[in-house]
């Protein structure tokens, strides 16, 4: 022992004194300062709206926001990110794929025709409703490639494209999930090939909104609309409460989802497509493929996030099996995404 007191750690061993406690502290310790390009990750929700005012407006940086658009948004995210730009964000539409990016080679001419027989072209836009029906399904948890081909793989191609040094920001908070409050706040990104920073990460949602109004920024409109997130619309995480209120707010999209269910099911070889995990509703709200497989189609879902009647009855099952009573509230434990990128906020 040389006398000295040892330095104190954190859980993961870090020693304390070497952690930067605030943003600011962050960017000048970063490896690589004086960055050619700062990129924020903009979704138009609450925490990237926060990101690009934080440093922006409070510390004073360069930034240009990047969007990238799945297709499978709101009507009213436009003309919010408009009224964004109008604000002084610079903003960067990021380019749609192609349909055909999707494969290395071209895809096979039996796949060619399945998707023309849907009235697809693999020179057509890559969106959540075209993507999906090139995998003959819908993303799930397991199998999240909507994240990937449509946000970050075009965020990677942008990213390519600039000269310099590059740092990636993004508004993920901790106290939004147990993955999301180990996230280091700096760190060298493996995917991006770049430095990122996640300047909010020990941030509240009060902190958050704070910051829109003391720069006099509107929330996006669609949080006064009883939304939790603002990406997708809907995203294949979203609970009762979200579902039922985009259906009051938005009734159209009801019939749009069915559409693109049905179409992504001539896509698909089992000859169905649901949005939704089968477990998303109540057991009585759920319908069996002819493999025996269970699922519900969207206006099974309507019906349950709605508090309508199950198309079944409670007593009325096309199977015997005791219910499961999922909708007896809201599943505060359903997952959400884990991006750290900060893309659906």
């Amino acid at each position: 022992m040389n006398g000295e007191s040892d330095p104190q750690m954190d859980a993961d061993g870090r020693r304390l004194d070497e952690i930067p406690a605030t943003a600011e502290e962050i960017i000048q310790k970063a490896p690589n300062s004086g960055f050619d390009h700062i990129l924020v990750s903009m979704s138009g929700g609450k925490d990237s709206v926060a990101t690009w005012l934080y440093l922006e407006r409070e510390m004073g940086l360069d930034v240009t926001c990047v969007f990238a658009d799945t297709g499978w948004e709101s009507v009213q995210l436009e003309p919010y990110l408009k009224y964004l730009e109008k604000a002084g964000c610079r903003l960067v539409r990021l380019p749609q794929r192609k349909v055909r990016d999707l494969w290395v080679n071209d895809p096979t001419p039996e796949r060619v025709e399945v998707l023309r027989a849907a009235g697809i072209s693999i020179d057509d836009p890559l969106t959540m409703e075209t993507l999906s029906a090139a995998k003959g399904r819908f993303p799930s948890t397991q199998a999240r490639f909507c994240t990937t081909e449509l946000k970050l793989v075009p965020l990677k191609k942008y990213k390519a494209t600039l000269p310099g040094n590059v740092l990636m920001v993004s508004g993920v908070r901790a106290d939004e999930s147990p993955k999301r409050a180990k996230m280091a706040p700096y760190c060298w990104d493996d995917f991006m090939e770049c430095q990122r920073w996640l300047p909010l990460l020990s941030w509240t949602a009060r902190d958050v909104f704070t910051l829109h109004s003391k720069h006099n920024i509107q929330p996006n409109p669609l949080y006064l609309q009883g939304q939790i997130r603002v990406g997708c619309w809907p995203c294949i995480h979203s609970r009762k409460e979200t579902i039922r209120n985009m259906l009051v707010f938005d009734p159209e999209r009801e019939e749009e989802i069915i559409k693109s269910e049905k179409l992504v099911a001539s896509c698909s070889k089992r000859g169905t497509a649901a949005f939704f995990a089968p477990d998303k509703a109540a057991m009585s709200y759920r319908s069996k493929d002819h493999k025996g497989d269970r699922y519900a189609l969207f206006p099974q879902i309507a019906k349950w996030a709605k508090g309508e009647p199950s198309p079944w009855g409670e007593n009325e099952l096309p199977w015997a099996e005791e219910l499961e009573q999922l909708d007896a509230g809201e599943d505060l434990t359903a997952p959400a995404c884990t991006s750290p990128y900060g893309l659906c906020e």
